[in-house]
């Protein structure tokens, strides 16, 4: 055990809290201890924050395919990158989640998001912006430590037009958050350009 801690300390600590936190998070609903319910998320909150950092430090990311023994795909650079910023959104995801029965808020995500409903947007365009960035930026197939790089053009294109589509999601919750106004001001332009355009 000690062995395959020393040989792989970041992928072991991940796994660790995985396990623990999740045990924690069933525990809480199963055996009726909503104690362990945030205890559980914060312990959670650990293996994505590791291994997101890992992939940030070596510009390097491995995801196992199902189904094929062996069979991995890699990103390096940029597409590993943003696999890394997912995973930190992920940690911070459930650590917030954690938190908050912790400092006393019954639902703070509901409260800010009545207060700034744009933030929502600004969620969503921000993970389909660096999963499009990912895929667009293409991943090498491995079978048991060979690499080799494959092109596939059609998913690197959905993956560029998931990432502007992304991109434009979430500068629209940054304005619809910092201008409410004048989002809707724009929102009723474009509404009337574009009934113009159908009546052409």
């Amino acid at each position: 055990m000690f062995s395959w801690f020393r040989s792989n300390p970041i992928r072991a600590i991940a796994t660790t809290a995985f396990v623990f936190g999740g045990l924690a998070l069933v525990g809480s609903d199963e055996l009726s201890l909503p104690f362990l319910m945030p205890v559980g998320a914060l312990i959670f909150a650990v293996a994505p924050a590791v291994l997101g950092l890992q992939v940030i430090a070596t510009g390097r990311i491995r995801v196992p395919l199902g189904g094929s023994r062996g069979l991995d795909e890699s990103y390096r650079g940029l597409g590993a990158y943003a696999w890394g910023v997912l995973l930190l959104l992920m940690s911070a995801a459930a650590f917030f989640y954690g938190v908050q029965p912790l400092g006393g808020f019954d639902n703070l995500a509901g409260d800010l998001l009545d207060r700034w409903p744009g933030l929502a947007a600004v969620a969503a365009g921000l993970i389909l912006a660096l999963f499009g960035l990912a895929q667009a930026a293409g991943a090498s197939i491995g079978l048991r430590g060979r690499e080799r790089k494959v092109s596939r053009w059609p998913e690197r294109l959905g993956g560029a037009l998931t990432a502007l589509l992304g991109a434009a999601i979430l500068a629209a919750g940054l304005l619809h958050t910092a201008s409410p106004a004048l989002f809707a001001r724009l929102k009723s332009l474009l509404a009337r350009a574009l009934l113009a355009l159908l009546e052409r």
